[in-house]
């Protein structure tokens, strides 16, 4: 009687239990936004936005059988915009979507992580979803403005308003948008729509690598390659261009609208609008709509004058792939421009562009460079500004009836207005008239429609005929936002409890609640006492002599046989009975227990093949953890020197979420990831690796030679992941510095201190503008940089090889000596090193070390000015020839960080008496990533009279591109950080052309043949003589007069004055110097008197 009340009454409490569960899981789902550390999401549960825009929950899409957690909008029929776990579906509705460790986290049913974010530094994290539709992590005590990680960073297929269409140029995060497989599986598919922000940035649709379409380069109102995208109400555009990001967004003034851009997985880019009148999304705008859209269609120099078909049978047949060819070769100087109109902008990967100049000055810079085949304003708003020119073929142009952008193309000047005439005039005329009639009837019908439909609120979905009136990424009709929503009624069928709530009921899992066995905790224990010869130690000391130690260990050595990873190898149930019950049953030794070091499900070796016991099924090599770096008392799993006495880690995991205690393992869990936990009751992993395998397949990972943990498949035996991808302060061989375009950016970045291998302050990265360059920074601002990388170079113990392509930019190393270990650091003090390790030394030594020197320092001297450290007693810093110091107090002071100016303001007038060159030998680049721009295959006779031509040309140089040869590298701005460097190898040239019996050269080319050479040459020569540097030397006028009117013979010249000159042999710089800007006399004429 007694046990039948007591049972009705626990049914009663249980009853009650779950009726107030109930109640909370029904309040959370319905209003929540925001989700704290101590909360979780399961199947069923919602988080909604303040204004109910947007819902995120668990899904399955389609006909699938797969559980998604994703983003959808929330008064209107499901429509998903962003799915975390795309790639790593749950195979079940169980999963868990919570946040932990300071990262946002979904577990499956077995608590095995599926997905995460990027781990954080916040205290009190909190994680919402706002109205935008952006999912965000922040710090509860922060700005709530300020987010550690966002949806928004991590697009899927769907652009929402103010979400990132670009490059964060800091971190390497490319946000761009990837199709669906399907329309039931959201994993990324085979299209991708990204942008390129090299040279005048533009988007680019591919199918795996292979582009589909582009859009036309940003000209400051849309994309060149979209003329229908115009500005409408309640809707912007922006385009961000700088240092740190190059992005596209748009942004809806009016939030009831609802507006998205689409990569569908059919392959096509869509713009959808929402219409609440018809209660769908109508489809205003996708590309490619036509043949023209096709990528690079009809192939290059696609304009209709002074250009004929380069294949004429194929042409024929319909292909014009191939393109045209020039029917007249240009002359330069005497070519002239085609002007086309509402063009698709060509193909930027040959650009320049300078978006401080007018279309008339870029006019003039491209007529002056041979190598310029055409000219745009880089930016139309406002009546036009700025310039962009290609020195490339003009690849994927289009001509559209309006909207387009004016191009200035290259041509021949016997081919601009070639076919012309009187006929043709007319025609041409007659033709534009009729065009315009039509096209203003036309408009004026469309836009009485177009009226007639917003005044009577009944706007129709638009047909396939409108489409190419329909807009961008902004093709959008204003409308208003159904703020009703259905409500979810389902119950679960199974009840779900929070962790908290099960840590609340059992007292902290108190002994004394619990009910059997679970978890691996506990057998993890005693494998490891058995294996150390330690088993009694597992008993409680309570229990005193009251047992056999045989039979104890006898119990143990079966339980541990009975828990072996592999089923095949455990005893049954008569056979372990047997074991238990008689003393001379022949038990075998016990292997490692399934829930050590873990295993995949698919694992088809049996743990009964001969492999080292510290190993796992799934070769786990790397075992140890490095316990406690320098007095810290936490715990990091790392990779240090076997064999070097002196411990040196080069590669640490969870830097930033230390175990604490000296307890941890690792194992490789089904998914493929390699997890790492703190201790063996612990829920979530410290840290883990973010990767996926198919299920027929497993994982196993290995530590290479090289000092690279990787993570490899069984069937492929493909590298899935791998250490070498995620660096942390050191740069091993064969280490890859730089950029994937894929994974980002592979850096360097230092220790807090020598006990904590945290990220701390100091970074190296390669800096990717212009010509890339190693950088060394405290936090964003450069502390040192490196000479530009273009070409692999030996510096004693190592070679070093620098890759730049369309896919990735990376400088790697590799040691010549073998009997040396070498690594590069960046370390907590501010510096970067090279060290070096050989087995007789028996220490580390110092390679090389920067910044060492004040040189060494970026922009110690500033603009215009070169700095060289001799001696400790002199200034260090000196301004260039034809420069003064800017601030001369300060400079004065031995303070030459505010740098140089020129002498002469250099003005249009003055620029094309350009004489030459100032040669400076010996000393490293100016700093490439602002000011500089690269043109492939150019000479240094073309480069030098490229820089002439140009007035806002600076300096130039001659550099070689293995595998591509010479290249033009011409300066446009100020020239920063240039310093000694007696290794440095760039030729760069100076002196008059006389000197190099080249005076001929400097004869304009439009006179061609209105000179005789013989004469040129003896008034070049004359010249020089009037100008020679000692006055004793110069002709008198009556001699110059005799030497122009009679054959005789004449001196050889001397150095003039007005040359700058420089003590050394092999010149490293080149610097355009005007006439007259200073001499060796510090030009003493102070007042010009007329004759």
């Amino acid at each position: 009687m007694r046990s039948i009340t007591t049972r009705h009454h626990c049914s009663i409490t249980t009853l009650l239990f779950f009726t107030i569960l109930s109640l909370f899981t029904s309040k959370f789902a319905s209003s929540l936004d925001t989700l704290t550390a101590t909360q979780s999401l399961v199947n069923g549960q919602t988080l909604i936005s303040e204004r109910q825009s947007f819902e995120l929950g668990f899904f399955t899409p389609g006909n699938s059988r797969n559980w998604y957690v994703g983003i959808w909008y929330k008064s209107i029929p499901r429509t998903y915009v962003w799915v975390a776990n795309r790639d790593n579906p749950l195979t079940n509705s169980s999963g868990t979507f919570k946040i932990s460790n300071q990262s946002i986290v979904l577990y499956d049913r077995e608590e095995n992580l599926t997905w995460s974010s990027n781990r954080t530094s916040a205290r009190n994290p909190v994680m919402q979803l706002l109205d935008s539709g952006n999912l965000v992590l922040r710090d509860q005590d922060s700005d709530s403005s300020q987010f550690l990680w966002q949806s928004f960073d991590y697009p899927t297929d769907t652009l929402l308003p103010d979400m990132k269409f670009g490059w964060d140029l800091n971190t390497g995060l490319d946000r761009y948008l990837s199709s669906w497989k399907s329309s039931d599986d959201p994993g990324t598919g085979d299209f991708s729509f990204k942008l390129q922000y090299h040279g005048f940035p533009e988007a680019f649709l591919s199918k795996d690598k292979k582009i589909q379409y582009r859009s036309g380069p940003w000209n400051g109102q849309r994309f060149s390659g979209v003329p229908e995208m115009e500005p409408v109400d309640h809707i912007s555009f922006s385009f961000i261009t700088n240092q740190d990001e190059v992005y596209y967004s748009f942004h809806t003034s009016n939030k009831s609208l609802y507006s998205r851009l689409t990569v569908t997985s059919s392959g096509f880019l869509q713009r959808f609008a929402w219409i609440p009148e018809t209660q769908q999304w109508s489809k205003f705008w996708y590309a490619p709509k036509d043949q023209c859209d096709d990528y690079r269609e009809c192939g290059p120099l696609q304009v209709h004058a002074g250009v004929s078909a380069k294949n004429v049978q194929a042409w024929s047949l319909r292909d014009g792939s191939g393109g045209c060819a020039r029917r007249t070769e240009l002359n330069c100087l005497k070519d002239k421009f085609l002007h086309m109109k509402n063009m698709k902008l060509p193909e930027s990967a040959t650009t320049y562009v300078d978006r401080n100049t007018t279309l008339k000055d870029c006019e003039v810079m491209c007529s002056r460079n041979c190598s310029c085949t055409a000219y745009a304003n880089s930016n139309i708003s406002n009546g036009g500004s700025g310039c962009v020119f290609w020195t490339g073929v003009l690849f994927d142009m289009r001509q559209y009836p309006e909207g387009g952008q004016d191009l200035y193309v290259r041509l021949a000047a016997s081919d601009i207005g070639d076919g012309g005439g009187a006929d043709t005039i007319i025609i041409g005329i007659a033709v534009g008239i009729s065009i315009l009639i039509l096209a203003l009837s036309g408009f004026s019908i469309w836009k009485r429609k177009r009226l007639l439909s917003v005044c009577n609120g009944n706007t129709q979905q638009r047909g396939p005929q409108d489409r190419s009136q329909d807009f961008l990424l902004n093709g959008v009709i204003i409308s208003r936002k159904d703020f009703t929503g259905e409500k979810s009624t389902d119950e679960f069928e199974l009840p779900l409890f929070e962790f908290s709530t099960i840590a609340s009921a059992t007292n902290n899992f108190a002994d004394e609640n619990k009910l059997g066995e679970g978890g691996f905790g506990r057998v993890h224990k005693v494998w490891r006492k058995w294996k150390d010869g330690k088993g009694l130690e597992v008993l409680d000391s309570s229990v005193g002599s009251s047992y056999s130690p045989c039979e104890v260990l006898r119990c143990i050595h079966v339980g541990l046989l009975c828990v072996q990873e592999r089923a095949e190898d455990r005893p049954t149930m008569s056979s372990a009975v047997l074991m238990l019950s008689s003393e001379t049953a022949t038990m075998p030794h016990p292997k490692t227990p399934g829930y050590c070091l873990g295993r995949s499900p698919f694992e088809t070796d049996s743990s009964s093949s001969k492999q080292d016991e510290s190993f796992s099924v799934n070769h786990v090599t790397v075992t140890v953890l490095d316990a406690s770096p320098g007095s810290s008392s936490n715990t990091y799993l790392g990779i240090w020197y076997h064999e070097v006495p002196e411990k040196t880690v080069v590669w640490v995991a969870n830097r930033n979420d230390p175990i604490i205690g000296s307890s941890g393992f690792i194992f490789i869990n089904q998914y493929g990831n390699l997890v790492l936990y703190g201790h063996d009751d612990q829920k979530f992993p410290v840290w883990s690796t973010n990767v996926s395998v198919e299920e027929n397949d497993s994982c196993e990972a290995q530590l290479l030679d090289s000092g690279n943990l990787i993570i490899v498949t069984k069937r492929s035996r493909g590298i899935i992941w791998q250490s070498f991808d995620h660096p942390t302060n050191t740069l091993l061989p064969g280490m890859k510095l730089g950029l994937d375009r894929k994974l980002g950016h592979r850096l360097l970045t230092s220790w807090r201190s020598a006990d904590d291998p945290g990220i701390g302050d100091f970074s190296g990265r390669i800096n990717l503008n212009g010509l890339p360059q190693f950088f060394f920074y405290n936090g964003k601002n450069p502390i040192t940089r490196s000479l530009p990388w273009p070409r692999g170079s030996e510096m004693g113990l190592f070679k070093s090889t620098f890759v730049n392509n369309q896919d990735k930019i990376f400088w790697v190393y590799t040691v010549t000596d073998d009997s040396y270990l070498l690594r590069i650091i960046v370390d907590h003090s501010g510096h970067a090193k090279a060290l070096s390790w050989r087995q007789s030394d028996g220490q580390w030594k110092d390679y090389w070390k920067i910044p060492q020197f004040q040189c060494d320092y970026y922009g110690h001297c500033g603009a215009y000015s070169k700095c060289e450290y001799a001696d400790p007693s002199e200034f260090v810093c000196a301004c260039l020839p034809g420069f003064e110091p800017k601030y001369p107090e300060q400079w004065s002071a031995r303070d030459g960080s505010g740098g140089c100016v020129r002498k002469r303001l250099q003005t249009s007038s003055v620029c094309h008496h350009v004489e030459g060159f100032v040669k400076i030998e010996n000393y490293c680049l100016p700093d490439t990533s602002n000011a500089a721009w690269v043109d492939m295959g150019k000479s240094r006779a073309d480069c030098e009279l490229e820089c002439k031509r140009n007035c806002s040309c600076s300096a130039y140089s001659i550099i070689e591109i293995p595998g591509k040869g010479d290249a033009c590298l011409t300066w446009y701005k100020e020239l920063v950080d240039i310093r000694y460097e007696r290794r440095a190898s760039y030729d760069l040239y100076v002196w008059e052309l006389w000197g190099q019996e080249k005076a001929l050269e400097i004869v304009d080319p439009s006179l061609k043949e209105l000179y005789h050479p013989r004469e040129a040459l003896k008034c070049i020569r004359i010249g020089l003589l009037c100008v020679e540097e000692d006055a004793m030397n110069r002709p008198s006028m009556l001699a110059v007069v005799f030497m122009l009117s009679n054959e005789t013979e004449i001196p050889s010249p001397k150095q003039p004055a007005f040359l700058f000159r420089e003590s050394r042999n092999n010149p490293d710089i080149a610097l355009a110097v005007e006439d007259g800007v200073c001499s060796v006399n510090q030009v003493t004429i102070s007042e010009i008197a007329s004759r």
